[in-house]
């Protein structure tokens, strides 16, 4: 008698998938206060929904060296901030309920989006930091059309997460299961 082939993947225990994506969500919760807190006396570009390259230039031309130093900390902050909530992201769409990975085999890819747009951006201001003539930089163009951007792909991945959360949630009403109950295969089988 033949044994049925599981891949070494299957045989992994996994924490509940809820659970997986509460703690990525409470740790994204934890950093975000943080960058808050610490954004709060300094004006960055990041916070903005977009802005022309203008408003950008003046930004920079207007740093002393303790607002560029404090904003060159908050830059670095932001690069490592990106993988944190990419991660949270593409976790929610790998562990939604919902029959969309026939329909869609790559979707949980999208929650890179964001973090794609927040590099260009985040780069950007970088150069712009290391920059004299903000006017000049490479960084400027960046910056400018990357933050409309990653505000766009972020309001498109979470429009998507909440659709499909909602979807899941009739799926698990249909069958008769909690709005909370993990899936069948939460358990690692």
């Amino acid at each position: 008698m033949a044994q049925e082939h599981r891949p070494a993947r299957a045989c992994r225990p996994k924490p509940p998938r809820r659970v997986t994506v509460w703690l990525l969500f409470l740790l994204y919760l934890a950093a975000e206060a943080a960058i808050v807190h610490y954004v709060a006396r300094l004006d960055v570009l990041d916070a903005r929904i977009a802005y022309g390259p203008a408003q950008a230039i003046a930004l920079f031309e207007a740093l002393d060296a303790s607002s560029r130093a404090a904003y060159r900390v908050f830059n670095f902050i932001d690069f490592a901030f990106i993988p944190l909530y990419s991660a949270l992201l593409v976790t929610w769409f790998r562990f939604l309920d919902t029959d969309a990975d026939a329909d869609m085999p790559g979707w949980p890819w999208l929650g890179l989006l964001p973090g794609v747009f927040d590099v260009v951006e985040t780069a950007g201001v970088a150069l712009l930091l290391r920059s004299e003539h903000p006017a000049q930089s490479p960084g400027l163009w960046l910056a400018v059309v990357g933050t409309p951007l990653k505000w766009l792909g972020t309001a498109r991945v979470l429009s998507l997460l909440v659709l499909a959360e909602i979807r899941g949630l009739r799926k698990r009403r249909l069958e008769g299961r909690p709005w909370f109950d993990p899936s069948p295969s939460d358990d690692g089988s």
